[in-house]
């Protein structure tokens, strides 16, 4: 064992290691999260002008979820706080479940509506990468990368179960512009232009 000055417990050099590296990699995501955020400001020194966006967000949706494809649309892939799996046979109780007023799937919608509006008012140019920091079974970040194909955008989600859900539905979907990773959030060390974070 090796006791650190001032340190309150005694820690192995693996230990301390491993927490020194740690350290680094949450520094460099914040150096990389604080880049990102410079995006705000454009020009000289001009800041994208935020007053009163959060009212456009709220009180004006601007997807027509009648042409979002189903397997996009929170509506029918959610049921009582869980993602159904995609290629889930049709049956009268999915159906019925689809049928029924679905809270969540509500909140999703107004979730997405206001993530999508945040975006549009960012306006990133074409090719942009996209992350979402987890991202679950892709309930919000899959209908953004249909809306915005020209954007790229990376799930990142530490369970297994919920990268396979994300996976299957972006292979249903025919989207190109999405790609999952399984992984820890603080492990992705890609560049990337803008961070989506939904708890």
């Amino acid at each position: 064992w090796q006791r650190r000055e001032g340190a309150g417990r005694p820690r192995t050099c693996g230990q301390e290691l491993v927490c020194t590296v740690k350290k680094s990699r949450i520094r460099r995501q914040r150096q990389r999260i604080d880049e990102a955020l410079s995006l705000l400001t454009r020009g000289e020194g001009q800041k994208v002008p935020m007053e009163g966006a959060h009212f456009e967000i709220i009180d004006q949706p601007s997807i027509d979820w009648g042409k979002m494809p189903r397997e996009l649309d929170p509506h029918f892939v959610t049921f009582r706080g869980v993602s159904l799996p995609a290629g889930i046979p049709e049956t009268s109780s999915v159906e019925a479940m689809r049928a029924t007023l679905n809270p969540r799937s509500l909140r999703k919608r107004a979730q997405i509506e206001s993530f999508f509006a945040a975006l549009q008012l960012l306006a990133p140019p074409p090719g942009t990468r996209v992350v979402d920091f987890g991202a679950g079974s892709g309930n919000l970040v899959l209908p953004l990368a249909h809306l915005l194909p020209h954007l790229h955008f990376v799930a990142i989600d530490l369970k297994k179960h919920a990268i396979t859900i994300l996976e299957q539905r972006v292979e249903e979907s025919g989207l190109v512009n999405v790609r999952a990773d399984e992984c820890y959030i603080e492990a992705f060390e890609e560049p990337f232009g803008v961070a989506l974070g939904l708890h």
